[in-house]
């Protein structure tokens, strides 16, 4: 028998076991809520005949526990997303967890929030690519210039516009387009037109670096370096989505922890109401002391106590779902009966397959992180190079042309510059230098820390898988005690008490909590392996609609 099998195998055991009670939650759509001990019997004496069965106890349900009021009709299974609330109300709705990782994608906040952000990283990265398009640059001047005569009214000057003397107000206008262009040699062309009434002239500016800022690598290290900045950030959206879906994954199965949670505890207190009568009974018939009443009705208080805590929690998981969701609106989730067996399977089915040395290999390909630190390094060496080209010597072939409607005139000449003493150029260096140094020490450091990332959440699953096994025998046990030591105070045998039920009691409960927990373990952990391995959209993409998320990443 293999691990799958085996483990198969307990899984039908554990919903044997919890299967009473998940069943009537699930069948009557609500959970268990507290309801007042029924009495006893009222005969003056207790016959064999009238103790109930061994396995009465078992085979009751708390479907008596449930008011009558309650709605019994079938709840609406969520799919792809939430229905309308009608405020004031909480409607209940089936969840799984597919349907809740789709509505997570569309609805959490955050997620909008990166979605949004995108558009302005996106449009940086347009500008980047950007340095090679021609710039037109037109322009209008219209000026007035007042002109003001410091000495007396003169014949002379009465005849300027504007009148008093030398008084005069000129009006000019001067319009000039400009066009500049960058090509990918460090070529820089300026021209200019000036049209006006009386002439027009065109001119022309050419400037060729041939040492600082020449050549292709030099003027494109900018773009390369903003098409990996934007690549990164969709590497980090993705890491984030990675991240959301895990905590999808780890908050539904609190909501499913605390379902059944709530389920073990209303059996055990639907157990310690039905032990009340039989004690009731027993203490009319005399057989026991009537001391064992009072004892009764405290443990049945202390149940009733335990299970308004877990409901509490159970209420608590909604509400951080809501949260998750991005919800304002009143829903109560309910997970599908069985559901914690069925993702159990389903991860032990993926956990079968997992091989140590073949995860961390996909781990190098697949972390959004890692790929960002590789990107990042040469982000830091394209950095080094345009730093140690600002430290060379500008040596610049210049060309200009000026075209008049008479005249011409042409001009080259080569010039030579270099700036001494700004030793900011030397630092430029050294960061750029360190940086990449750095940059290569934080690869290295994640190399290792993703290998032991992953080796220890591969050792969790295992761990806890086996921990699986030994919670059910424990289960197992404890069940068979509680049968034992209520089959003896029911005969009157080995003056087994009513603490001695008690304590049985609430032996079973821990046994099946601990049980509960082990096995949301295993889904915890095989969702954080996965997140480890960097597979948990590829996981989930089947089955989960990713939208505009990663609409980038599907075209």
């Amino acid at each position: 028998m293999n691990l799958v099998e085996k483990l198969s195998l307990q899984t039908v055991t554990f919903c044997l076991i919890f299967g009473s009670g998940t069943a009537a939650l699930a069948s009557d759509e609500r959970l268990p809520v507290l309801a007042p001990a029924s009495p006893g019997p009222t005969e003056e004496t207790l016959r064999e005949e009238d103790l109930p069965e061994e396995n009465s106890i078992e085979e009751n349900s708390i479907e008596e526990d449930l008011p009558e009021e309650m709605p019994t009709e079938e709840m609406p299974t969520l799919e792809r997303e939430l229905p309308t609330s009608t405020p004031g109300t909480s409607e209940r709705i089936q969840l799984n967890l597919p349907d809740l990782i789709n509505v997570v994608i569309q609805g959490n906040r955050e997620l909008k929030n990166a979605v949004l952000e995108r558009v302005v990283q996106q449009q940086t990265l347009v500008q980047a690519e950007s340095a090679f398009s021609p710039q037109l640059t037109p322009s209008l001047s219209i000026r007035a210039d007042r002109t003001l005569s410091n000495s007396d009214s003169s014949a002379s000057n009465n005849n300027f516009p504007g009148g008093d003397g030398g008084d005069r107000t000129d009006f000019s206008e001067d319009l000039e387009v400009t066009s500049t262009l960058a090509t990918p040699l460090g070529t820089q062309i300026e021209v200019s037109l000036a049209p006006t009434d009386e002439f027009s002239r065109v001119n022309l500016t050419v400037n060729q670096p041939l040492l600082r800022g020449a050549g292709q690598a030099i003027n494109r290290a900018p773009i390369q370096q903003a098409r990996i900045v934007d690549d990164n950030n969709v590497l980090a959206l993705r890491q984030q989505v990675i991240d959301t879906i895990t905590n999808s994954v780890t908050q539904y199965t609190t909501l499913v922890q605390a379902q059944e949670a709530v389920v073990i505890q209303a059996q055990a207190l639907e157990r310690r109401r039905q032990q009340s009568e039989i004690v009731t009974a027993l203490v009319e018939a005399g057989r026991q002391a009537r001391v064992d009443l009072v004892n009764s009705a405290r443990s049945i208080a202390e149940a009733e106590l335990s299970l308004q805590a877990r409901q509490n929690e159970l209420a608590q998981a909604n509400t951080d779902l809501l949260n998750l969701i991005g919800s304002e609106a009143t829903y109560q989730f309910v997970v599908p009966d069985n559901v914690i067996a069925q993702l159990f399977e389903q991860a032990v089915r993926r956990a079968d397959g997992f091989q140590q040395d073949r995860l961390i290999e996909m781990a190098y390909q697949l972390r959004p992180d890692y790929q960002q630190a590789i990107a990042s390094l040469e982000i830091e060496d394209l950095s080094l190079l345009l730093a140690r080209d600002n430290r060379r010597w500008n040596l610049d072939w210049q060309n200009t042309a000026r075209i008049g409607d008479d005249t011409t005139q042409l001009s080259t000449g080569l010039e030579l510059s270099r700036t001494f003493g700004n030793e900011s150029l030397r630092t430029a260096v050294t960061r750029s230098q360190t940086s990449l140094l750095q940059q290569q020490n934080t690869i290295d450091q994640l190399t290792e820390t993703i290998r032991n990332q992953v080796t220890d959440r591969l050792r969790d699953v295992g761990s806890e898988l086996a921990q699986v096994e030994a919670a059910q025998r424990a289960t197992e046990a404890a069940q068979l005690q509680l049968q034992v030591t209520q089959e003896k105070f029911k005969l009157g045998r080995d003056n087994t008490t009513l603490f001695d039920i008690t304590q049985q009691e609430e032996n079973l409960v821990t046994a099946q909590n601990a049980e509960l927990q082990a096995r949301i373990s295993v889904l915890n952990s095989i969702a954080e392996l996965e997140q480890a391995v960097g597979i948990t959209i590829d996981t989930w993409q089947p089955l989960v609609d990713f939208g505009p998320v990663l609409a980038e990443e599907e075209s």
